[in-house]
């Protein structure tokens, strides 16, 4: 059965369409082989068309568990193979999973209507990768020493900060120096609130508003010079994120495929084991902040939220505790 037409495609709504495109840029990012990246777009993509001419074309976001299941209904009584009803059901969930994750891009989005979906096979959307606070401090001497102090200066925020991708863009130049807090910026759910950063962070950015200069531009982050001078992009943080990836597989030889949140989880993570620079080196605390603190700082609602962004330490646990390996 084909949902997918060039007439129904132009029914779509904008919206919706780029829900998809930052879904498409986020695999990318993952390093999806293109092959497996036209996949998902076209059983999506079908799916958008067949929402546009069977169900009013409503924001994706909004559906319900019953729209999905009347969208499986339709494709089993037209025949389709059990196969690919199961890989339709796979594209849609991996990607609404990806929003409810994306706290940045759809901060109200927050339950996958697919997961609830009998059968589905729940795993994944995304490797999580845990960062070691020596990686960090690579990284951003590496962006020093090669004149990328804007970049080294995103590091080094988004490690000190554990923000969200929309809180550290929201960042102004403005008052930067004058304290270890930056302007109030607007985060999931609405909150408002300062973000905290290091004498380290704080230095990186005396420099790179020197080198930068004057201009008009109130956010921290630009790019472009004169008059073409402007703030960065949203997606701009994925493209640095990718710079990250490149240094460190120069470095050790190992594949890293990660995006700007991979800073929010290892900062939760090293602040949570004590050796984040910050903590050991301005704070003079190397015994680990506890849960509570951790849900300050990410600014969460709920601790059992902060504990998803920490590592599974239970295996390590077991092997301390019975002395034997479990894992490779």
């Amino acid at each position: 059965m084909k949902f997918f037409t060039n007439e129904a495609w132009e029914k779509v709504s904008d919206e919706n369409k780029e829900i998809l495109d930052d879904y498409s840029m986020e695999l990318e990012v993952q390093g999806k082989a293109p092959k497996t990246i036209y996949q998902y777009q076209a059983d999506i993509k079908g799916f958008l068309c067949w929402n546009a001419e069977h169900n009013k074309d409503k924001y994706l976001l909004d559906l319900k568990r019953k729209d999905f299941v009347k969208f499986q209904l339709g494709q089993t009584r037209a025949g389709t193979s059990n196969a690919r009803i199961n890989r339709f059901q796979s594209s849609l969930r991996n990607m609404l999973q990806y929003c409810v994750m994306e706290e940045d891009l759809y901060p109200d989005y927050q339950i996958n209507p697919m997961a609830m979906i009998k059968g589905l096979e729940k795993k994944s959307v995304r490797d999580i990768y845990f960062l070691t606070d020596k990686q960090v401090s690579y990284l951003i001497y590496k962006f020093l020493v090669t004149g990328k102090t804007q970049v080294a200066l995103w590091v080094s925020m988004s490690y000190d900060t554990g923000a969200r991708r929309n809180e550290i863009l929201q960042i102004s130049k403005d008052e930067i120096l004058d304290s270890n807090v930056t302007n109030e910026v607007v985060g999931k759910r609405s909150k408002k609130f300062k973000l905290i950063y290091s004498n380290r962070t704080k230095a990186i950015a005396k420099q790179w508003l020197e080198e930068r200069g004057d201009d008009e531009v109130d956010s921290l982050w630009v790019v472009g010079n004169g008059k073409d001078r402007h703030a960065v992009r949203y997606s701009t943080f994925y493209d640095w994120a990718i710079m990250c990836a490149r240094l460190l597989h120069e470095q050790d030889g190992e594949d890293y495929k990660f995006g700007p949140h991979t800073f929010r989880h290892t900062a939760l993570e090293r602040f949570s084991d004590g050796t984040h620079y910050y903590a050991r080196h301005e704070l003079g605390r190397s015994d680990g902040m506890d849960i509570n603190m951790l849900k300050n700082i990410a600014h969460h609602s709920d601790i059992s939220t902060t504990q998803g962004y920490l590592q599974d330490k239970s295996t390590k646990a077991m092997e301390e505790a019975f002395g034997v390996k479990l894992s490779e």
